[in-house]
């Protein structure tokens, strides 16, 4: 875990353009798993970098590794993350439902919309998702 933190430190700080280092710092974090943090903030911390790990990776249209990365950043969030980490939850399931909706894979875009449309606490929140479904 240490070993991930510290190349994504590197990476951001002195080589931000740098993918490669980027995504082997995720996924070694990603390796270590979300039971050996303890710290809730470490832990979202963690899912903010899956979230911008798989934006990176839609970018160079990579999809399945997005929806991995998005997954993963999923498991890092607390057990109560609708309540206590709200807009980081909202952004990692719509990304994993949009990512899986161009992947045709309509079970996981029925998953993850699901899951947003019943605890999004507004319209807007759910928006995107809601669009998603009509068009399966």
């Amino acid at each position: 875990m240490r070993f991930g933190l510290a190349i994504c430190a590197y990476t951001l700080n002195s080589s931000p353009g740098n993918d490669d280092f980027f995504f082997t710092a995720v996924n070694h974090m990603n390796h270590g798993g979300p039971n050996v943090v303890n710290d809730p903030n470490q832990r979202e911390m963690i899912a903010r970098l899956n979230l911008n790990a798989g934006r990176r990776a839609i970018c160079l249209s990579d999809f399945n590794a997005a929806i991995k990365l998005f997954r993963q950043g999923i498991d890092f969030l607390e057990s109560d993350h609708w309540i206590s980490q709200y807009d980081i939850s909202i952004e990692l399931f719509d990304a994993a439902a949009e990512a899986s909706c161009v992947t045709d894979n309509r079970d996981d875009v029925t998953f993850y919309t699901e899951k947003l449309t019943a605890h999004a606490k507004c319209h807007d929140d759910k928006l995107n998702c809601e669009q998603m479904m009509s068009m399966l």
